[in-house]
């Protein structure tokens, strides 16, 4: 199964058809989804039961019982969810192939604002891309040091919200070189505060640069790329669609986020989120979280250690 999720990456084929056999394989080899979805026989991409992201801070859905894990981000929220898998092959394989094709004239030199935990999902994609990344962020963000880091040639400045509205807290300016660009991740759901764009201020305090935007959390395999305003592009073996909140029914307007991952072939191949979204022309815009869902999200470990 992995060779199958691996040639699908790299080649292409029939993801409805792979994704179902997915199902299968997972509801047969994974105790907790055969728990949750009992014998249904799903038809289409749609049918097939989704993981519910905050059932993984009480139960493991994977075919396996070692492996890799990464865990939601925060340390003073609770229970995170765990994302085990049997190994990370598919993982990279998806990241670098839709980065590649999302973000062209990528700077060779990184210095990152996120997580390096390891299990992070996040740290492990920086460290993917850019193994030699210049990181500033452990238990607490190293502003002095990130500043002194941007100055010099083109740079990939890879951030949280979070980390990067707490770079911005100090009154320093380095316009970046051309050809920079900068990543954005993790939105501002934070549960102490709430941001807004105009505060990052980005032009003010970096230059006119380049930026770009991620999607991407613990419980998936793949990213999702995209530039401010324009949506979110999934690679062609994620399907996104919403569903009405609460009657889980399909719907072409705004609602719950699902995600069907062919990349996940180990763990959990369908996903629900708790983020509000909807899917126009093939991409992903986001509208919000679902009310009084849990604080989540890579911006949370920074927003937790500023406020420690």
């Amino acid at each position: 199964m992995k060779a199958r999720a691996l040639q699908l990456i790299r080649e292409g084929g029939d993801v409805e058809a792979f994704a179902l056999e997915l199902f299968r394989y997972q509801r047969d080899r994974s105790p907790a989804y055969s728990r949750l979805v009992g014998d249904v026989e799903p038809g289409s991409l749609a049918e097939i039961p989704a993981i519910p992201v905050s059932l993984c801070k009480d139960a493991i859905f994977s075919t396996v019982e070692d492996g890799p894990v990464f865990r939601t981000s925060g340390t003073t929220s609770g229970r995170r969810g765990q994302h085990r898998m049997a190994d990370t092959a598919a993982y990279d394989e998806a990241a670098r192939r839709w980065f590649e094709a999302c973000v062209a004239n990528a700077p060779t030199r990184c210095v990152s604002l996120c997580p390096t935990n390891v299990d992070s999902s996040l740290g492990h994609m920086v460290r993917l891309l850019y193994p030699e990344a210049q990181t500033f962020f452990d238990e607490s963000l190293d502003v002095d040091g990130a500043w002194d880091a941007l100055a010099g040639g083109p740079v990939f400045l890879a951030t949280t919200a979070f980390a990067l509205a707490w770079l911005f807290e100090s009154d320093r300016r380095v316009e970046l070189a051309p050809g920079s660009v900068l990543m954005v991740t993790g939105g501002f759901k934070g549960r102490t505060r709430s941001l807004t764009e105009a505060e990052l201020d980005v032009r003010a305090r970096l230059g006119e640069v380049r930026r770009i935007d991620e999607y991407g959390m613990t419980e998936l395999s793949s990213q999702l790329w995209g530039a401010p305003g324009q949506g979110f592009a999934p690679p062609p073996w994620l399907v996104p669609y919403t569903v009405d909140p609460l009657s889980g029914e399909p719907t072409d307007g705004i609602g719950l986020l699902r995600f069907v991952d062919c990349a996940n072939w180990s763990s959990m191949v369908a996903i629900e989120t708790e983020d509000l979204g909807e899917v126009r022309d093939g991409r992903v815009f986001l509208r919000g979280r679902l009310e009084a869902s849990a604080a989540r999200g890579c911006s949370l470990t920074a927003e937790e250690a500023h406020g420690a």
